[in-house]
């Protein structure tokens, strides 16, 4: 698993949770939004465009639970997910019949903080109002990214697009917001065939 993979999944789920945007709103009144936001769920469409090699297509659902765990979980083409809580991490492929649990450290992963914090997005990264309807995002610090475009609808992200530093880019288009709904537990607690070889670092 690739760490540059593991980021980019990180900073696209901790975007979707922009919320009610209008034409007379800054993007300050947006981020202040965030804290009246306590879970999240979306469908996703995923298209990763790798430089030189073509396009590669995804779908799932993401689920967030605000400071408590993270659901990543991708249906098409194959079953694969990341699951995030505060000092853990597990990764499932199907194609491979591998999970990996790994420890994670706040301190040591920005993106993971804002994703647990969103109050700290301000320290982390440059905010650009590109027009009324789009929202750039640069970082401060070098993860590989040089760039997070937010396309807003009137209460939620409709598309987000970056381009990591060797020129791939992804889009991701969001259906189905859920806001401030229950999240069944399961979700986070997901099964996986009992042939799966596991990884714990």
């Amino acid at each position: 698993m690739k760490i540059i993979k593991i980021l980019k999944i990180l900073v696209f789920c901790f975007v979707i949770v922009f919320n009610a945007f209008s034409k007379d709103k800054s993007v300050e009144s947006i981020l202040k939004n965030y804290s009246n936001i306590r879970t999240f769920e979306a469908k996703f469409v995923q298209k990763t465009t790798i430089k030189g090699f073509g396009e590669d297509y995804y779908e799932g659902t993401v689920y967030l639970k605000k400071g408590e765990k993270l659901m990543w979980d991708y249906k098409k083409p194959y079953r694969q997910y990341y699951l995030f809580e505060k000092d853990k991490m597990e990764y499932y492929d199907s194609s491979v019949k591998q999970l990996i649990r790994q420890k994670i450290s706040l301190e040591d992963n920005v993106v993971l903080q804002i994703i647990m914090d969103f109050s700290t997005i301000g320290e982390n990264f440059q905010i650009i109002s590109l027009d009324k309807k789009r929202v750039r995002l640069i970082p401060k610090s070098n993860i590989n990214l040089k760039y997070i475009d937010l396309k807003l609808g009137n209460k939620f992200v409709k598309k987000i697009v970056s381009e990591d530093n060797a020129g791939n880019v992804t889009e991701i288009i969001f259906t189905d917001i859920k806001i401030n709904e229950l999240i069944e537990e399961r979700v986070f607690k997901p099964i996986v065939p009992l042939d799966t070889e596991v990884f714990t670092y």
